[in-house]
């Protein structure tokens, strides 16, 4: 999906939200304790995808992308806690994957292929 919009949210200013609203401090602790949180948030997105399993509805759809939401909010928390680009982080990860080898498994998922540095 491409879309050239601009969005309103940043990972600093849902950190700056997250500290105002729930006097949240940086450091690890913090980050340990969202981690937490965004297990929960897992378990609600795979709750929101097995509803709507077979043939997902607008609605389903709609539902299954806040529950993503929640968890990117998460994660840019955690992040913030502890002094890290996300989008910087995830670039440099990109970088990497696009170097691997991967290989499909019997399954139809893909795993790296350790066999091919």
């Amino acid at each position: 999906m491409q879309n050239n919009q601009q969005y309103t949210e940043t990972q600093s200013s849902i950190g700056a939200w997250a500290k105002e609203t729930f006097e949240e401090n940086k450091g690890f602790q913090q980050a340990t304790i969202k981690l937490l949180k965004l297990e929960e948030e897992y378990g609600e997105l795979l709750n929101e995808m097995s509803l709507s399993r077979k043939n997902p509805t607008k609605e389903d759809i709609d539902a299954i992308a806040l529950e993503l939401a929640d968890m990117l909010v998460v994660m840019y928390g955690i992040a913030e806690c502890l002094n890290i680009d996300l989008l910087e982080s995830v670039d440099k990860k990109m970088e990497i994957n696009r170097r691997r080898k991967w290989k499909k498994q019997p399954s139809g998922n893909f795993k790296r292929d350790r066999e091919a540095l």
